[in-house]
């Protein structure tokens, strides 16, 4: 089964503190990396785990910083708009197995990036249920009114 958390990046949230989207290159790869290994036995095969409330709410948190991913194009175009869901399997240790863009109608590879690497290489609220769980996570993107 497929979970779907509802995020909202168009609310004014502050992105929480531990997330650089800047650094994105520097570790989303080689923080994953280490936890491939365990990860893999944790995240094979089917996931039938459930998030939780917990879960479900770090990572609308987590979602919420796309939204600095975003403004970071819309300098480039500022036609930019559209929407994106994002997969995310969540081992259950917590660990993120993987976080890749499923549809995007964005067409902004520099935010598609981006926003993966957000949840990439990070530790969530466990699943319920003893399994991994599989996440989508859908976003949307339109420039603010009023701002510059």
């Amino acid at each position: 089964a497929t979970n779907t958390v509802t995020a909202s990046p168009l609310i004014d949230l502050p992105p929480p503190p531990e997330i650089d989207a800047g650094d994105q290159d520097a570790g989303s790869d080689a923080a994953a990396r280490p936890k491939s290994g365990a990860g893999n036995e944790l995240c094979g095969g089917k996931c039938n785990g459930t998030a939780p409330s917990a879960l479900s709410s770090a990572l609308s948190s987590a979602a919420g910083a796309s939204r600095n991913c975003y403004e970071r194009a819309l300098r480039n175009n500022t036609m930019l708009q559209g929407r994106m869901t994002v997969a995310v399997r969540v081992a259950s240790n917590g660990s993120v197995c993987s976080a890749s863009v499923a549809q995007d109608s964005l067409g902004s590879p520099e935010v598609s990036s981006c926003v993966a690497s957000l949840f990439r290489g990070r530790s969530f609220p466990a699943p319920t249920g003893g399994s991994c769980v599989d996440v989508n996570i859908p976003l949307s993107f339109t420039p603010r009114d009023g701002k510059k």
